[in-house]
C-alpha cells in the first residue's frame, strides 16, 4: 500500500470513527438537536423523559413523512414538510377522538395549504397513511428539532405527549 493509499484509508477510519461518535451521542439523549429540544421543553415546565424503547418517533415521523421528503432538500425545506407532517399526524389521532376537533385541524391546515395544489388531496391521503401504516402510534408529536451534522443527513429529535387537552386546540 502506498502513502496515498493510507492517508485515504486514515481519512475513511477517522470519518467512520466520527460518525460511530455522533451516533452514540444521538442514542445517548445528548445530540444538538436532542439539546435544543430539552431546553425548550424544560423551559416550559415540562418534564423531559429519554425514549428507551425501540420504536422512536422521530424515526416514525421521518418515515411518515417520507412520501413528500427529498434528499436534495434543504435544512428549512425539511422543516416545512415536517412541521406539516406533525399537524397532519396529530390530526389523525384527533380524528379518533374527537370529529369536530379533527375537522377544525383540517380546516385551520389546509387554509395554509391554500395555494398548494392539491392540497387538501395531500392532506387526506396523509391521513389515511397515518390510519393505515402507523395508527398503533397513538402519542402527539408536540414539538421537534432538526440539526445539520456533518457525516450525517441531520438529527431529528422530536417531543411527544399521549396527552393533549383538547380545550388548547
Amino acid at each position: 500500500m502506498g502513502r496515498n493509499d493510507n492517508i485515504k484509508r486514515a481519512k475513511k477510519l477517522k470519518e467512520a470513527k466520527r460518525k460511530r461518535e455522533q451516533e452514540a451521542m444521538i442514542d445517548s439523549g445528548q445530540g444538538p438537536a436532542q439539546s435544543e429540544i430539552k431546553k425548550r421543553v424544560t423551559s416550559q415546565g415540562a418534564e423531559v423523559r429519554l425514549n428507551k424503547s425501540p420504536v422512536k418517533y422521530s424515526n416514525l415521523l421521518k418515515d411518515f413523512a417520507e412520501p413528500f421528503l427529498e434528499k436534495e432538500d434543504s435544512i428549512n425545506d425539511l422543516k416545512t414538510k415536517l412541521f406539516f407532517g406533525i399537524h397532519v399526524w396529530n390530526a389523525a389521532i384527533m380524528k379518533e377522538r374527537n370529529n369536530e376537533v379533527y375537522l377544525k385541524l383540517r380546516h385551520d391546515t389546509l387554509s395554509v395549504l391554500r395555494d398548494i395544489q392539491e392540497g387538501e388531496k395531500v392532506f387526506d391521503n396523509m391521513v389515511k397513511r397515518k390510519e393505515d401504516k402507523f395508527a398503533e402510534y397513538k402519542n402527539f408529536i408536540v414539538d421537534f428539532e432538526i440539526k445539520k451534522m456533518k457525516g450525517v443527513d441531520y438529527e431529528l429529535s422530536v417531543a411527544t405527549s399521549s396527552y393533549f387537552r383538547e380545550e388548547k386546540i
